[in-house]
């Protein structure tokens, strides 16, 4: 019997997202990044759906949008001497910063970071997209299917940056921060949902209007896939389009403001 050929992957140097070779997706489902097909450096092909790092060279996909020279010509690395006064300098200072950084942990409490950032993401199995704007641990979060799914969230970011939020309406967000992502969970009446989502680039984005009990939201990703609804006294419908030259007159129409992007890196972002 003749042995069976190794299955091959794409995966996606963000998120790490792989799927066979056979697949016809050619871009991550979840932020839009072209799949590798095989290690940028050594060409080697993928055999993994579980690899961060090429198994030959030992690359990490993470770095494939990074420049980078050839693996074959790639410069010897030489350790350049240092004279001994810089060593000695380097030493004493090296010893008093993690003086300074034990006494630091000992007397002070952590303090998270001051993420200002904006996440968007998909929810696996489902329709819904996220969004999650943080500032001054402060956190506004939105999921959307365009149909059933309509949560907002807010809260504040707890000293290990993570947080339990819950919506009006039921759902609970449980998320854990960093400044490369925001991973979680997100329990809903039809079921509990694992997630990850990445920082809004390229197209991405995340708005709100509001109007006299009702309010709208819009999740853009990188790719321009856009989820949006409104709820008015507990009914979903269906949002207008956004950025088109009638949406202000649509969200009028529907006695909505004019929508606002959550961004605390903009001027006049949404508050929250």
């Amino acid at each position: 019997m003749q042995p069976q050929p190794a299955v091959q992957y794409r995966i996606c140097p963000l998120c790490a997202r792989a799927v066979p070779m056979t697949s016809t997706e050619h871009h991550c489902i979840n932020d839009g990044t072209k799949l590798l097909e095989a290690c940028p450096r050594c060409q080697t092909s993928i055999h993994s759906p579980y690899t961060l790092h090429c198994g030959s060279c030992g690359f990490e996909f993470a770095q494939a949008e990074k420049s980078f020279a050839p693996f074959d010509v790639l410069p010897p690395i030489v350790a350049k001497p240092k004279p001994r006064r810089i060593r000695v300098v380097l030493t004493i200072t090296t010893c008093f910063a993690v003086l300074i950084g034990i006494w630091g942990l000992t007397n002070f409490e952590f303090v998270p970071q001051n993420l200002k950032t904006v996440f968007v993401g998909r929810i696996p199995t489902s329709d819904a997209l996220i969004a999650i704007a943080t500032q001054e641990q402060r956190v506004i979060a939105y999921v959307c299917d365009g149909k059933t799914i309509n949560e907002w969230f807010k809260g504040k970011i707890n000293t290990d940056n993570s947080l339990e939020l819950h919506s009006k309406n039921g759902a609970t967000l449980t998320l854990q921060l960093n400044q490369k992502s925001a991973q979680g969970t997100l329990e809903l009446s039809s079921g509990n949902y694992v997630f990850s989502a990445l920082p809004a680039r390229e197209k991405a984005a995340f708005y709100r209007s509001e109007g006299t009990n009702r309010v709208a939201g819009w999740v853009i990703l990188p790719n321009g896939t856009t989820k949006s609804a409104i709820r008015i006294n507990q009914k979903i419908f269906a949002a207008p389009e956004i950025n088109t030259p009638n949406t202000i007159l649509q969200l009028q129409q529907l006695n909505l403001q004019p929508a606002v992007q959550i961004n605390p890196s903009l001027p006049n972002s949404y508050p929250f």
